[in-house]
């Protein structure tokens, strides 16, 4: 899954800055450059986290796993908001036509 995600943000990255080349408009610049910020917290901020969770010397059910979960949770949320916002800026002006 997380391959699947880390493609389409690629993907969404790539279609944005293609369109807007193409004359789409702002919007799809900007909507792929949250897209490229997401590629850029996710590797620098929540990569950190995701390694700790899977370590296996990690006790399952102990307060620190609990606490890297609720982490986790915490720094996906900005990715989705992140990723919403973007989608906006790509809908957006095809909506308002």
């Amino acid at each position: 899954a997380r391959a699947l995600q880390a493609n389409l943000a690629v993907a969404s990255t790539m279609t944005g800055t293609g369109a807007w080349a193409l004359g789409a408009g702002w919007t799809w610049a900007a909507g792929a450059g949250l897209m490229a910020l997401i590629i850029a917290y996710t590797l620098a901020v929540v990569r950190p986290t995701d390694r700790r969770l899977l370590d296996p010397r990690l006790v399952r059910g102990s307060a620190e796993a609990r606490g890297l979960l609720e982490r986790w949770g915490r720094l996906h949320a900005v990715r989705s908001v992140t990723a919403l916002l973007a989608l906006g800026l790509y809908l957006g002006p095809l909506l308002l036509r």
